[in-house]
């Protein structure tokens, strides 16, 4: 990924119908330059409407429904992270975004 400098979220949201509106967040510099980002699955927290859940949840990464990439660092104005690829990887438990 080729960022600006800014904070992003990455959420990923489970097919699981008895966690309704739950996304699992992970978070990532938007680095200025062409680099490679690993997110391990362990590092993605349990949000509902952008805030954490007091309780810890599981993260089944067998049922991923969709995968969405976000500006998080609550600043008004022009962004920019260009993304060539997303590779979920099982072994290592990583995100990769590239």
């Amino acid at each position: 990924a080729n960022g600006d400098g800014r904070l992003y979220a990455v959420s990923l949201r489970n097919s699981v119908p008895l966690a309704p509106n739950i996304a699992y967040q992970g978070f990532l510099a938007g680095d200025r330059g062409w680099r490679t980002f690993e997110l391990p699955f362990t590092s993605f927290v349990a949000t509902r409407g952008g805030k954490m859940l007091g309780q810890p949840r599981i993260l089944d990464v067998a049922r991923f429904a969709s995968l969405s990439i976000a500006i998080a660092d609550d600043v008004e104005g022009p962004f920019r992270l260009e993304i060539r690829g997303v590779e979920a990887l099982r072994e290592g438990g990583d995100v990769e975004v590239t």
